[in-house]
């Protein structure tokens, strides 16, 4: 015999992977945008510097790190664990 109880909590599985799938569909997108921004951003702040050096980089990286360590809340890192 179907047991129906199962029959219906599969369709709300179900309904929660779909829902699931398109969350993270459109996070990747918005994402992505997001990285093509920023990419475009920092190639057109340093097209206008004569010389970039490997210390204009690192001081980049040592600013955006300390902005990121003092937020609250999700961080991109730790959204696929």
């Amino acid at each position: 015999m179907t047991n129906p109880l199962k029959s219906q909590f599969t369709e709300v599985l179900t309904l929660i992977q779909v829902a699931q799938r398109k969350v993270l569909a459109t996070t990747n997108q918005k994402l992505i945008k997001l990285y093509w921004s920023i990419g475009k951003y920092i190639s057109n702040a340093f097209s206008a510097c004569e010389t970039l050096s490997h210390n204009h980089i690192e001081e980049c990286y040592n600013l955006s790190q300390q902005i990121i360590n003092s937020r609250r809340g999700v961080y991109l890192l730790t959204l696929g664990r």
